[in-house]
């Protein structure tokens, strides 16, 4: 069809399917946008294929290692679609690891790890991290020709920026572009930056649209566009302009 094959690969081994999002919102997300989500704390899982039943179990992240249970769902045999794990937001940070465990003991009740085992496909553990919160996802590149630097974002609840800050001793600096990115996932955003000014390392950040909407007034209009915090610390990463 259009000069390719009809063909799709499939998962013949249990597997989970979880994408980023926002089960905790930045710490300063305004209220208007916020009230509607307060009362939800769950992770979305996209799709759960279990060999005998199962359990989609939430992990804290401790140390870069899957930690304390934060909620749980159980899964019948072969697959099941759009499952909603409720979790414990007390004890939740930026990150969490879902992971399927077999569901071994009394079927419908978790009965610890010794019993209710993690799963495994081809000798690995089906498990892997998300980012739960407001999150900027950035690569080392180097600037394309037509001047665009691309980022992925995921931001949610209301409407926002990514701030391209310049380096100043390791540090943000000055702005030098922005774009403005929708509630939600924003994927492969190209941003135009000037080569001079980003100079080997730029500081990509996140901020809220918070006054007039698509226009950047962080620094000229009083409490507008103020950059996000998660757990405290500003949404930002560093990223390296590679030659």
């Amino acid at each position: 069809m259009n000069g390719m094959v009809a063909s799709a690969p499939i998962w013949t081994v249990p597997h989970l399917r979880v994408w980023d999002q926002a089960t905790i919102h930045g710490d300063n997300m305004p209220p208007m946008a916020n009230m509607a989500s307060m009362d939800m704390a769950v992770v979305h899982v996209k799709s759960v294929l279990s060999d005998g039943p199962g359990i989609v179990v939430i992990h804290a992240n401790e140390n870069g290692n899957a930690g304390a249970i934060l909620g749980a769902a159980f899964v019948p045999d072969g697959l099941s679609q759009n499952i909603d794990v409720m979790v414990d937001t007390s004890a939740i940070g930026a990150v969490v690891w879902p992971m399927l465990h077999i569901d071994a003991g009394t079927v419908g009740k978790y009965d610890g790890l010794d019993v209710d085992t993690v799963v495994s496909a081809d000798g690995e553990a089906v498990t892997f991290t998300i980012n739960d919160a407001p999150s900027l996802t950035v690569m080392d590149q180097k600037i394309a020709d037509d001047g665009h630097n691309h980022y992925s974002h995921r931001h949610y609840g209301c409407p926002g920026w990514i701030a391209i800050h310049a380096d100043n001793a390791g540090a943000p600096g000055a702005v030098i572009a922005t774009a403005f990115v929708h509630a939600g996932a924003n994927w492969d955003v190209k941003i135009k930056v000037d080569a001079a000014k980003a100079g080997m390392k730029v500081w990509p950040m996140l901020h809220y649209d918070t006054a007039a909407l698509g226009t950047y007034e962080f620094g000229t209009v009083k409490d507008a566009d103020a950059p996000v915090f998660v757990q405290k610390n500003v949404v930002v990463v560093p990223l390296n302009i590679t030659q």
